[in-house]
């Protein structure tokens, strides 16, 4: 009878989902920082900014708009969470001049779109996102290299300006779209 409660209630806490979250770092000083499109299904999101300068800010809502301008280029840490999970999360455009220094993406396995173009990114990490179809990180010339073996549905990879200086795409065979122009790439 205990083994049956158990299984019960591992059952029934296997359909939230605990501890999913994206995250994001920006130093972003502006009035009006808002993500440019998210594309989410099933409940909304929830966003919390923090940091000593705004001090904790709280949303309830797919598009956020937050005031930073207290801020004075100090880390701000936000959070992305959902009741429902990040699994129906599907698509994230952050750009341009957002101010992001580093994004956490591996919660966010529906994603098919990411969009991060003209911030500060040095590393971008996504492997966890395997269901990736178009990435643009344009104007982030911090990022050096990136792995994209596990995006093999990748079709669309725009990394023009930034400091890449290889790229190895033979696990992407159906990219159709493919812009590195002004980086830093070797031709050996």
């Amino acid at each position: 009878m205990i083994k049956k409660i158990l299984i019960l209630v591992f059952c029934f806490l296997t359909q939230f989902n605990f501890g999913q979250e994206v995250q994001i770092v920006s130093n972003s000083s502006i009035e009006t920082w808002t993500p440019n499109n998210i594309g989410k299904g099933g409940d909304l999101l929830t966003w919390e900014a923090s940091n000593a300068l705004i001090g904790n800010l709280e949303q309830n809502i797919n598009i956020p708009t937050f005031d930073f301008s207290l801020n004075n280029g100090s880390d701000i840490f936000i959070n992305i969470t959902s009741s429902d999970g990040l699994d129906r999360l599907t698509a994230l455009n952050f750009g341009p001049d957002k101010g992001i220094t580093s994004l956490s993406l591996n919660d966010a396995i529906g994603l098919r779109n990411l969009n991060v173009v003209s911030n500060q990114l040095s590393n971008l990490d996504l492997s966890g996102n395997t269901g990736l179809i178009t990435l643009n990180f344009r104007l982030n010339p911090n990022i050096s290299d990136i792995d994209l073996s596990n995006n093999i549905l990748l079709s669309t990879l725009r990394a023009d300006n930034t400091g890449l200086t290889d790229l190895d795409i033979s696990s992407n065979p159906l990219i159709t779209t493919l812009s590195v122009r002004n980086s830093n790439l070797s031709t050996d």
